[in-house]
Protein backbone atom coordinates (compact mmCIF):
# COMPACT_ATOMS: atom_id res chain seq x y z
CA UNK A 1 0.00 0.00 0.00
CA UNK A 2 2.96 2.57 0.75
CA UNK A 3 4.08 1.82 -2.27
CA UNK A 4 1.42 2.48 -4.35
CA UNK A 5 0.80 5.87 -2.47
CA UNK A 6 4.16 6.94 -3.61
CA UNK A 7 3.74 5.63 -7.04
CA UNK A 8 0.19 7.88 -7.07
CA UNK A 9 2.23 10.90 -5.86
CA UNK A 10 5.07 10.30 -8.18
CA UNK A 11 2.52 10.32 -10.82
CA UNK A 12 -0.14 13.04 -9.74
CA UNK A 13 1.20 16.12 -11.85
CA UNK A 14 1.76 14.06 -15.27
CA UNK A 15 -1.67 14.65 -16.53
CA UNK A 16 -2.68 17.82 -17.73
CA UNK A 17 -6.45 19.28 -17.74
CA UNK A 18 -6.50 19.30 -21.69
CA UNK A 19 -6.15 15.37 -21.87
CA UNK A 20 -9.83 14.77 -20.00
CA UNK A 21 -13.35 13.89 -21.27
CA UNK A 22 -15.62 15.80 -20.30
CA UNK A 23 -18.56 14.48 -17.68
CA UNK A 24 -20.77 11.53 -18.18
CA UNK A 25 -18.93 10.99 -21.73
CA UNK A 26 -18.89 7.55 -22.43
CA UNK A 27 -15.85 5.69 -23.35
CA UNK A 28 -13.39 8.20 -20.86
CA UNK A 29 -12.68 5.57 -19.36
CA UNK A 30 -13.16 1.45 -19.88
CA UNK A 31 -16.45 1.58 -17.58
CA UNK A 32 -16.96 5.39 -17.09
CA UNK A 33 -20.30 4.87 -19.37
CA UNK A 34 -23.75 7.13 -18.97
CA UNK A 35 -26.85 5.14 -17.41
CA UNK A 36 -28.45 5.80 -20.52
CA UNK A 37 -26.15 4.38 -22.56
CA UNK A 38 -25.49 1.41 -20.04
CA UNK A 39 -29.45 0.51 -19.59
CA UNK A 40 -29.82 0.58 -23.34
CA UNK A 41 -28.02 -2.25 -23.49
CA UNK A 42 -29.65 -4.27 -21.04
CA UNK A 43 -26.95 -3.33 -18.07
CA UNK A 44 -28.61 -2.14 -15.28
CA UNK A 45 -25.37 0.14 -13.72
CA UNK A 46 -26.89 0.16 -10.27
CA UNK A 47 -26.39 -3.34 -10.74
CA UNK A 48 -23.21 -3.47 -12.65
CA UNK A 49 -21.35 -1.03 -11.01
CA UNK A 50 -20.89 1.44 -14.20
CA UNK A 51 -18.91 4.64 -13.12
CA UNK A 52 -19.44 7.77 -14.71
CA UNK A 53 -17.02 10.91 -14.75
CA UNK A 54 -17.87 13.58 -12.11
CA UNK A 55 -14.97 16.28 -12.67
CA UNK A 56 -14.58 18.74 -15.29
CA UNK A 57 -10.65 19.80 -14.77
CA UNK A 58 -7.69 18.26 -13.31
CA UNK A 59 -8.56 16.79 -9.51
CA UNK A 60 -5.57 17.32 -6.78
CA UNK A 61 -4.04 13.69 -6.77
CA UNK A 62 -4.60 13.44 -2.99
CA UNK A 63 -8.09 15.29 -2.85
CA UNK A 64 -10.51 14.18 -0.46
CA UNK A 65 -14.20 14.07 -1.51
CA UNK A 66 -16.84 15.52 0.66
CA UNK A 67 -20.96 15.10 0.16
CA UNK A 68 -24.46 16.46 1.63
CA UNK A 69 -27.29 15.54 0.38
CA UNK A 70 -30.18 18.21 0.50
CA UNK A 71 -33.59 17.76 1.11
CA UNK A 72 -34.86 16.75 -2.23
CA UNK A 73 -32.69 13.69 -2.67
CA UNK A 74 -29.75 15.41 -4.85
CA UNK A 75 -26.24 14.08 -3.24
CA UNK A 76 -23.86 17.22 -3.66
CA UNK A 77 -20.24 16.39 -4.34
CA UNK A 78 -16.84 18.72 -3.47
CA UNK A 79 -13.55 18.19 -4.43
CA UNK A 80 -10.56 20.00 -4.86
CA UNK A 81 -9.09 20.76 -8.37
CA UNK A 82 -6.10 22.67 -9.77
CA UNK A 83 -6.49 26.00 -11.80
CA UNK A 84 -3.03 26.38 -12.78
CA UNK A 85 0.26 26.35 -11.62
CA UNK A 86 -0.64 28.47 -8.54
CA UNK A 87 -3.97 27.82 -8.13
CA UNK A 88 -6.63 25.43 -6.69
CA UNK A 89 -10.53 25.89 -6.15
CA UNK A 90 -13.19 23.41 -4.25
CA UNK A 91 -15.15 22.17 -6.99
CA UNK A 92 -19.06 21.32 -6.67
CA UNK A 93 -21.37 18.98 -8.70
CA UNK A 94 -24.88 17.68 -8.59
CA UNK A 95 -25.62 14.33 -9.09
CA UNK A 96 -29.00 12.71 -10.47
CA UNK A 97 -30.03 9.77 -9.44
CA UNK A 98 -28.45 8.31 -11.41
CA UNK A 99 -25.12 9.72 -10.36
CA UNK A 100 -24.61 11.68 -13.54
CA UNK A 101 -23.20 14.97 -12.77
CA UNK A 102 -26.08 17.84 -13.63
CA UNK A 103 -24.91 21.40 -12.77
CA UNK A 104 -20.86 22.29 -11.78
CA UNK A 105 -20.11 25.28 -9.77
CA UNK A 106 -17.14 26.68 -8.34
CA UNK A 107 -17.27 27.07 -4.62
CA UNK A 108 -13.76 28.68 -4.06
CA UNK A 109 -10.81 29.94 -5.83
CA UNK A 110 -7.46 30.32 -4.36
CA UNK A 111 -4.00 30.20 -4.57
CA UNK A 112 -4.15 27.21 -2.24
CA UNK A 113 -6.62 25.49 -0.37
CA UNK A 114 -6.68 22.75 2.10
CA UNK A 115 -7.38 18.90 1.21
CA UNK A 116 -10.16 18.61 3.45
CA UNK A 117 -13.60 20.68 3.15
CA UNK A 118 -16.26 19.16 4.80
CA UNK A 119 -19.64 20.07 3.53
CA UNK A 120 -23.34 20.33 4.84
CA UNK A 121 -26.86 21.08 4.75
CA UNK A 122 -27.67 24.20 6.87
CA UNK A 123 -30.34 24.46 9.64
CA UNK A 124 -32.29 26.56 6.83
CA UNK A 125 -32.22 23.79 3.88
CA UNK A 126 -29.04 25.57 2.10
CA UNK A 127 -25.18 24.32 1.67
CA UNK A 128 -22.39 24.89 3.15
CA UNK A 129 -18.23 24.07 2.53
CA UNK A 130 -15.54 25.07 5.33
CA UNK A 131 -11.98 25.59 4.15
CA UNK A 132 -8.93 26.86 4.52
CA UNK A 133 -6.24 28.52 2.08
CA UNK A 134 -3.69 31.57 0.79
CA UNK A 135 -4.88 33.83 -1.33
CA UNK A 136 -6.17 37.51 -1.53
CA UNK A 137 -8.69 38.47 0.68
CA UNK A 138 -9.82 37.65 4.12
CA UNK A 139 -10.79 34.27 3.14
CA UNK A 140 -7.04 33.60 2.17
CA UNK A 141 -5.68 34.43 4.98
CA UNK A 142 -4.63 30.43 6.27
CA UNK A 143 -8.24 30.79 8.64
CA UNK A 144 -10.79 28.47 8.12
CA UNK A 145 -13.61 30.36 6.31
CA UNK A 146 -16.71 29.28 4.99
CA UNK A 147 -19.06 29.55 1.85
CA UNK A 148 -22.84 29.12 1.56
CA UNK A 149 -25.27 28.20 -1.19
CA UNK A 150 -28.96 27.48 -1.65
CA UNK A 151 -30.09 23.86 -1.86
CA UNK A 152 -29.05 24.23 -5.84
CA UNK A 153 -25.51 24.98 -4.96
CA UNK A 154 -25.52 26.87 -7.98
CA UNK A 155 -23.84 30.03 -6.64
CA UNK A 156 -21.45 30.44 -3.80
CA UNK A 157 -20.89 33.79 -1.27
CA UNK A 158 -17.81 33.34 0.55
CA UNK A 159 -18.64 34.66 3.98
CA UNK A 160 -16.68 37.68 5.88
CA UNK A 161 -15.43 35.99 9.32
CA UNK A 162 -13.05 33.59 10.67
CA UNK A 163 -14.14 30.25 11.52
CA UNK A 164 -10.83 30.08 14.00
CA UNK A 165 -8.03 32.43 15.60
CA UNK A 166 -5.54 29.24 14.30
CA UNK A 167 -4.04 30.98 11.01
CA UNK A 168 -1.91 27.50 9.90
CA UNK A 169 -5.21 25.60 9.26
CA UNK A 170 -4.50 25.60 5.59
CA UNK A 171 -1.17 23.44 6.15
CA UNK A 172 -2.73 21.43 8.82
CA UNK A 173 -3.50 17.26 8.37
CA UNK A 174 -7.17 17.71 9.04
CA UNK A 175 -10.36 20.71 8.99
CA UNK A 176 -13.36 19.67 10.88
CA UNK A 177 -16.53 21.63 10.47
CA UNK A 178 -20.22 21.40 11.93
CA UNK A 179 -23.19 23.68 12.71
CA UNK A 180 -25.48 23.80 15.79
CA UNK A 181 -29.13 23.50 15.42
CA UNK A 182 -29.17 27.23 16.12
CA UNK A 183 -26.71 28.21 12.91
CA UNK A 184 -23.81 28.35 15.10
CA UNK A 185 -20.83 27.47 13.76
CA UNK A 186 -17.99 25.06 15.59
CA UNK A 187 -14.58 24.16 13.93
CA UNK A 188 -11.61 22.30 14.35
CA UNK A 189 -8.47 22.33 13.03
CA UNK A 190 -4.91 20.41 13.96
CA UNK A 191 -1.80 21.94 15.14
CA UNK A 192 1.05 19.09 15.70
CA UNK A 193 -0.32 17.22 18.99
CA UNK A 194 -2.91 19.69 19.42
CA UNK A 195 -6.06 20.70 18.33
CA UNK A 196 -7.63 24.06 18.31
CA UNK A 197 -11.38 24.28 18.18
CA UNK A 198 -14.01 27.21 18.21
CA UNK A 199 -17.75 27.49 18.98
CA UNK A 200 -18.91 30.36 16.95
CA UNK A 201 -16.45 32.55 15.05
CA UNK A 202 -14.64 35.97 14.71
CA UNK A 203 -17.10 38.06 12.61
CA UNK A 204 -15.12 40.74 11.31
CA UNK A 205 -12.27 41.12 8.28
CA UNK A 206 -9.71 43.15 10.36
CA UNK A 207 -6.59 41.23 10.35
CA UNK A 208 -5.83 43.25 13.31
CA UNK A 209 -8.94 42.32 14.96
CA UNK A 210 -8.39 38.50 13.50
CA UNK A 211 -5.17 38.85 15.16
CA UNK A 212 -6.31 40.03 18.55
CA UNK A 213 -9.78 38.09 19.25
CA UNK A 214 -9.93 35.27 21.84
CA UNK A 215 -7.63 32.52 21.49
CA UNK A 216 -9.34 29.18 20.40
CA UNK A 217 -9.93 26.27 22.47
CA UNK A 218 -7.53 23.35 22.86
CA UNK A 219 -7.12 19.95 23.00
CA UNK A 220 -3.51 18.50 23.79
CA UNK A 221 -2.37 15.14 23.31
CA UNK A 222 0.74 14.00 25.14
CA UNK A 223 2.70 13.53 21.74
CA UNK A 224 2.85 14.55 18.66
CA UNK A 225 0.86 14.44 15.77
CA UNK A 226 -2.77 14.84 15.03
CA UNK A 227 -4.35 14.19 11.37
CA UNK A 228 -7.12 13.87 9.61
CA UNK A 229 -10.17 15.56 12.03
CA UNK A 230 -13.96 15.40 11.51
CA UNK A 231 -16.61 17.34 13.50
CA UNK A 232 -19.99 15.56 14.17
CA UNK A 233 -23.43 17.54 15.80
CA UNK A 234 -25.45 15.18 17.71
CA UNK A 235 -28.46 17.56 18.45
CA UNK A 236 -26.45 20.28 20.77
CA UNK A 237 -23.83 17.99 21.41
CA UNK A 238 -20.49 18.35 19.04
CA UNK A 239 -18.14 15.40 18.98
CA UNK A 240 -14.42 15.65 17.38
CA UNK A 241 -12.72 12.89 16.09
CA UNK A 242 -9.11 12.51 14.65
CA UNK A 243 -5.83 10.06 14.23
CA UNK A 244 -3.24 10.31 16.55
CA UNK A 245 0.24 8.94 15.62
CA UNK A 246 1.99 8.99 18.83
CA UNK A 247 4.55 6.75 20.44
CA UNK A 248 2.26 4.56 22.90
CA UNK A 249 -0.84 2.78 23.15
CA UNK A 250 -1.95 5.66 25.10
CA UNK A 251 -1.69 7.85 22.39
CA UNK A 252 -1.58 5.77 19.31
CA UNK A 253 -4.99 4.98 17.06
CA UNK A 254 -8.12 7.32 16.67
CA UNK A 255 -9.22 8.98 19.20
CA UNK A 256 -12.95 10.93 19.64
CA UNK A 257 -13.75 13.68 22.26
CA UNK A 258 -17.33 15.49 23.09
CA UNK A 259 -16.00 19.41 22.86
CA UNK A 260 -19.54 21.04 23.52
CA UNK A 261 -21.58 22.13 25.66
CA UNK A 262 -18.86 21.57 27.65
CA UNK A 263 -14.96 19.52 27.14
CA UNK A 264 -15.52 15.78 27.82
CA UNK A 265 -12.17 13.20 28.11
CA UNK A 266 -10.53 12.00 25.18
CA UNK A 267 -11.91 8.64 24.20
CA UNK A 268 -9.91 6.01 22.25
CA UNK A 269 -11.91 4.12 19.47
CA UNK A 270 -11.28 0.24 20.46
CA UNK A 271 -8.66 -1.84 18.50
CA UNK A 272 -7.61 0.99 16.68
CA UNK A 273 -3.99 0.47 17.71
CA UNK A 274 -2.17 -2.37 18.35
CA UNK A 275 -0.03 -2.02 21.43
CA UNK A 276 1.41 1.49 20.00
CA UNK A 277 1.19 0.51 16.56
CA UNK A 278 -1.59 1.93 14.14
CA UNK A 279 -2.59 2.23 10.37
CA UNK A 280 -2.95 5.82 9.42
CA UNK A 281 -6.35 6.95 8.71
CA UNK A 282 -5.01 8.69 5.27
CA UNK A 283 -8.37 10.55 5.22
CA UNK A 284 -10.77 12.27 7.32
CA UNK A 285 -12.30 10.20 10.02
CA UNK A 286 -15.19 8.62 9.03
CA UNK A 287 -18.15 9.74 11.59
CA UNK A 288 -22.21 10.50 11.39
CA UNK A 289 -24.78 11.73 14.18
CA UNK A 290 -27.55 8.51 13.61
CA UNK A 291 -30.92 9.80 13.88
CA UNK A 292 -31.99 8.10 17.26
CA UNK A 293 -29.04 6.67 17.67
CA UNK A 294 -26.19 9.20 18.64
CA UNK A 295 -22.40 9.49 17.06
CA UNK A 296 -21.45 6.11 15.34
CA UNK A 297 -17.60 5.76 13.53
CA UNK A 298 -16.03 3.73 11.25
CA UNK A 299 -12.60 3.31 11.12
CA UNK A 300 -9.44 0.77 10.76
CA UNK A 301 -9.23 -2.02 13.55
CA UNK A 302 -6.15 -3.41 14.07
CA UNK A 303 -3.16 -3.20 12.64
CA UNK A 304 -1.55 -3.61 8.90
CA UNK A 305 -4.44 -6.20 7.44
CA UNK A 306 -7.28 -4.33 9.60
CA UNK A 307 -10.67 -4.47 8.88
CA UNK A 308 -13.39 -1.62 9.33
CA UNK A 309 -14.62 -1.19 12.71
CA UNK A 310 -17.78 0.13 13.63
CA UNK A 311 -18.22 1.79 16.78
CA UNK A 312 -21.17 3.35 18.95
CA UNK A 313 -18.72 6.64 20.18
CA UNK A 314 -18.22 6.67 23.73
CA UNK A 315 -19.48 2.41 24.01
CA UNK A 316 -16.36 0.60 25.30
CA UNK A 317 -16.59 -2.30 22.83
CA UNK A 318 -16.57 -1.85 18.90
CA UNK A 319 -18.07 -4.32 16.19
CA UNK A 320 -16.07 -5.73 13.13
CA UNK A 321 -17.53 -5.92 9.88
CA UNK A 322 -17.49 -9.06 8.00
CA UNK A 323 -15.93 -9.19 4.81
CA UNK A 324 -13.72 -5.58 5.67
CA UNK A 325 -10.73 -7.37 6.16
CA UNK A 326 -7.73 -5.33 4.23
CA UNK A 327 -9.26 -2.24 3.75
CA UNK A 328 -7.65 1.08 2.43
CA UNK A 329 -10.44 3.58 2.63
CA UNK A 330 -13.79 3.79 4.63
CA UNK A 331 -16.80 6.48 4.48
CA UNK A 332 -19.98 6.25 6.84
CA UNK A 333 -23.22 7.74 5.83
CA UNK A 334 -26.78 7.68 7.46
CA UNK A 335 -30.14 8.10 6.16
CA UNK A 336 -32.94 9.66 7.97
CA UNK A 337 -34.06 6.35 8.92
CA UNK A 338 -30.96 5.74 10.83
CA UNK A 339 -29.37 3.23 8.41
CA UNK A 340 -25.57 2.99 8.12
CA UNK A 341 -24.37 2.81 4.77
CA UNK A 342 -20.76 1.55 4.74
CA UNK A 343 -18.20 2.03 2.03
CA UNK A 344 -14.34 1.14 1.60
CA UNK A 345 -11.78 0.38 -0.33
CA UNK A 346 -9.01 -2.61 -0.61
CA UNK A 347 -5.27 -2.33 -1.86
CA UNK A 348 -6.52 -2.67 -5.00
CA UNK A 349 -8.94 0.13 -5.57
CA UNK A 350 -12.19 -2.12 -5.72
CA UNK A 351 -14.83 -0.56 -3.55
CA UNK A 352 -17.16 -2.74 -1.01
CA UNK A 353 -20.58 -1.44 0.23
CA UNK A 354 -23.04 -2.88 2.68
CA UNK A 355 -25.93 -1.33 4.62
CA UNK A 356 -27.29 -1.95 7.89
CA UNK A 357 -30.73 -2.17 9.09
CA UNK A 358 -32.38 1.41 11.10
CA UNK A 359 -30.29 -0.20 14.71
CA UNK A 360 -27.82 -1.78 15.20
CA UNK A 361 -24.64 -2.74 13.75
CA UNK A 362 -25.59 -5.99 11.94
CA UNK A 363 -24.44 -6.09 8.28
CA UNK A 364 -24.38 -8.79 5.17
CA UNK A 365 -22.30 -9.95 2.51
CA UNK A 366 -21.05 -7.01 1.22
CA UNK A 367 -21.32 -5.93 -2.69
CA UNK A 368 -17.64 -5.87 -4.13
CA UNK A 369 -17.62 -3.36 -7.44
CA UNK A 370 -14.36 -3.59 -9.85
CA UNK A 371 -12.63 0.01 -9.59
CA UNK A 372 -12.83 2.37 -13.04
CA UNK A 373 -10.47 0.64 -15.24
CA UNK A 374 -6.60 1.43 -15.22
CA UNK A 375 -7.12 3.52 -12.34
CA UNK A 376 -5.81 4.48 -9.14
CA UNK A 377 -8.37 4.45 -6.31
CA UNK A 378 -6.95 7.30 -3.52
CA UNK A 379 -10.20 8.41 -1.92
CA UNK A 380 -13.61 7.58 -1.93
CA UNK A 381 -16.84 8.87 -0.30
CA UNK A 382 -20.68 6.85 -0.20
CA UNK A 383 -23.69 9.02 0.63
CA UNK A 384 -26.84 6.83 0.87
CA UNK A 385 -30.65 6.92 1.44
CA UNK A 386 -33.00 4.43 2.12
CA UNK A 387 -32.95 3.36 -1.46
CA UNK A 388 -29.51 3.41 -2.69
CA UNK A 389 -26.07 4.82 -2.41
CA UNK A 390 -23.80 6.86 -4.71
CA UNK A 391 -20.16 6.47 -4.38
CA UNK A 392 -17.84 8.70 -5.47
CA UNK A 393 -13.90 7.74 -6.23
CA UNK A 394 -10.98 10.02 -6.74
CA UNK A 395 -8.60 8.30 -9.88
CA UNK A 396 -5.35 9.94 -9.26
CA UNK A 397 -4.43 8.03 -12.43
CA UNK A 398 -5.92 10.21 -14.46
CA UNK A 399 -6.95 12.85 -11.63
CA UNK A 400 -11.05 12.50 -12.00
CA UNK A 401 -13.55 12.23 -9.61
CA UNK A 402 -15.96 9.61 -11.07
CA UNK A 403 -19.30 7.85 -9.13
CA UNK A 404 -21.35 5.12 -9.07
CA UNK A 405 -24.73 3.93 -7.91
CA UNK A 406 -25.11 0.65 -5.66
CA UNK A 407 -28.39 -0.74 -4.73
CA UNK A 408 -28.56 -2.43 -0.99
CA UNK A 409 -26.82 -5.59 -1.80
CA UNK A 410 -28.66 -9.25 -0.92
CA UNK A 411 -27.25 -11.78 1.32
CA UNK A 412 -28.20 -15.81 0.88
CA UNK A 413 -26.97 -18.25 3.23
CA UNK A 414 -28.71 -22.17 2.87
CA UNK A 415 -28.68 -25.11 4.94
CA UNK A 416 -27.16 -27.13 4.37
CA UNK A 417 -24.19 -26.18 2.92
CA UNK A 418 -23.29 -28.94 0.75
CA UNK A 419 -25.48 -31.87 -0.71
CA UNK A 420 -24.93 -34.58 -2.78
CA UNK A 421 -24.70 -35.99 -6.61
CA UNK A 422 -28.31 -38.06 -7.17
CA UNK A 423 -29.74 -37.84 -4.02
CA UNK A 424 -32.60 -34.69 -3.55
CA UNK A 425 -31.92 -32.57 -0.80
CA UNK A 426 -34.71 -30.03 0.46
CA UNK A 427 -32.14 -26.64 0.46
CA UNK A 428 -33.42 -24.22 3.22
CA UNK A 429 -32.35 -20.39 1.82
CA UNK A 430 -32.42 -17.42 3.71
CA UNK A 431 -32.40 -13.68 2.43
CA UNK A 432 -31.23 -10.79 4.32
CA UNK A 433 -30.22 -6.90 3.88
CA UNK A 434 -29.08 -5.53 6.65
CA UNK A 435 -29.63 -8.34 9.39
CA UNK A 436 -33.00 -7.87 8.57
CA UNK A 437 -35.31 -10.97 6.23
CA UNK A 438 -36.14 -10.14 2.90
CA UNK A 439 -39.67 -10.77 1.59
CA UNK A 440 -40.63 -11.27 -1.94
CA UNK A 441 -36.72 -12.49 -3.42
CA UNK A 442 -36.69 -14.97 -5.99
CA UNK A 443 -34.48 -17.84 -4.81
CA UNK A 444 -32.83 -19.97 -8.83
CA UNK A 445 -30.59 -22.35 -9.11
CA UNK A 446 -30.67 -26.20 -10.30
CA UNK A 447 -33.37 -25.74 -12.33
CA UNK A 448 -35.79 -24.31 -9.46
CA UNK A 449 -37.02 -21.60 -7.95
CA UNK A 450 -38.80 -20.08 -4.77
CA UNK A 451 -39.99 -16.51 -3.41
CA UNK A 452 -39.02 -16.21 0.25
CA UNK A 453 -41.98 -15.53 3.12
CA UNK A 454 -41.86 -13.14 5.29
CA UNK A 455 -38.92 -14.69 7.54
CA UNK A 456 -36.95 -14.47 4.48
CA UNK A 457 -36.57 -18.07 3.64
CA UNK A 458 -37.86 -20.16 0.93
CA UNK A 459 -36.47 -23.79 0.23
CA UNK A 460 -35.64 -25.69 -2.79
CA UNK A 461 -35.42 -29.46 -3.60
CA UNK A 462 -32.55 -29.76 -5.53
CA UNK A 463 -30.80 -32.69 -7.27
CA UNK A 464 -27.49 -31.97 -8.72
CA UNK A 465 -25.99 -34.56 -11.71
CA UNK A 466 -23.06 -33.81 -10.93
CA UNK A 467 -20.18 -32.70 -7.91
CA UNK A 468 -18.69 -29.48 -7.76
CA UNK A 469 -20.52 -25.78 -7.21
CA UNK A 470 -24.07 -25.46 -7.40
CA UNK A 471 -24.91 -21.43 -7.83
CA UNK A 472 -28.02 -20.43 -6.16
CA UNK A 473 -28.81 -16.69 -6.87
CA UNK A 474 -31.21 -14.58 -5.23
CA UNK A 475 -33.22 -11.00 -6.26
CA UNK A 476 -34.85 -8.48 -5.58
CA UNK A 477 -35.78 -5.28 -7.73
CA UNK A 478 -34.02 -2.78 -5.98
CA UNK A 479 -31.89 -4.76 -3.92
CA UNK A 480 -28.29 -6.15 -5.71
CA UNK A 481 -28.28 -9.66 -7.29
CA UNK A 482 -25.97 -11.75 -4.80
CA UNK A 483 -25.01 -15.23 -5.72
CA UNK A 484 -24.55 -18.59 -3.52
CA UNK A 485 -22.61 -21.12 -4.30
CA UNK A 486 -23.23 -24.68 -2.69
CA UNK A 487 -20.83 -27.89 -2.69
CA UNK A 488 -21.96 -30.85 -4.56
CA UNK A 489 -20.29 -34.13 -3.22
CA UNK A 490 -19.90 -37.52 -4.70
Amino acid sequence: MLLRRALVLLASTAVAVGTLASPGTAGATGDATSYAASYAGGTDPRAAGAWKVVSTGSVHALAEISTARTGDGVVHAFYRQDTGALGAQVEHAALSASGTPTTHSSVVSLGSVSEAYPAMVTPAGGLRVVFAGLGDGPAGDGRPAEATSDASGAAWTVQPRALLKNGSAYAGYGLGATVLPSGVPVTAATSLGSHTWRVGAIETTDPAARNTAPDDQLTTMPSCCAYHTTLVSSGDAVWMAWYQNGDSEADNGVFAQQIHPAPGPVLKAPGSSVGGSSSAADQSIAMVARPGGGVVMAYRRGYLDASVGLWQVGSGTAATVPGSRGLDRVSLSTTPTGRLWLGWTDDSGDVHVTRTGTTGFATGTPASIPAPSGSTVWDMAIDGSDKDAVVLVNDSDTNRVLATVVPPPLTESARPKSIKVGVTTKVAFKVTEGGRAVKGAKVVGGGRKCTTNATGSCRLALSPRKPGRLKVTAKKRGYRTVTFVLRVKR
